[in-house]
């Protein structure tokens, strides 16, 4: 009886300790810290053109050095971490359209980018969750900071 105990509680650990974490994507759950507006690719693609349309603005979340090295054109860089100290970049319209994007679908920087905007008012926010990998992965130019 002891030896079965035994076996039984180190298959009840092992099941534990190896039962893997199930990724979003498979399970159709959103991440707690994911925002709620999610885009695609063809989305964005509407509105990064040049000239820069009227009522929207695109926002890479990353830091500033992944910025130079490769963006969506013609997004500007407020870098989560900066976010409250460059608030002065964003629109004052709180109805321009804003898109977050940064490192791809497990990179949360949009996502908290966002979630800042609309406590501060913003109306219609939506991330890119894919981000900037998939972006050049769609075929995409990247702009790249000289």
């Amino acid at each position: 009886m002891k030896r079965i105990l035994s076996w039984l509680s180190a298959g009840l650990l092992c099941s534990l300790i190896a039962t893997p974490l199930v990724a979003a994507e498979e399970t159709g759950t959103q991440p707690s810290w994911q925002y709620k507006n999610i885009v695609d690719a063809a989305f964005v693609a509407e509105y990064a053109k040049i000239p820069i349309r009227d009522g929207v603005l695109i926002v890479d979340s990353r830091p500033h050095r992944k910025y130079d090295k490769g963006h969506i054109v013609p997004s500007i860089n407020i870098s989560n971490t900066q976010f409250d100290k460059m608030t002065h970049l964003l629109p004052e319209d709180k109805s321009t359209q804003l898109i977050f994007y940064c490192g791809g679908l497990k990179c949360p920087l949009s996502h908290k980018s966002a979630a800042k905007a609309e406590a501060l008012g913003y109306t219609n926010i939506g991330v890119y969750a894919a981000g900037y990998p998939d972006w050049v992965k769609q075929g995409h130019t990247p702009g790249v900071s000289a």
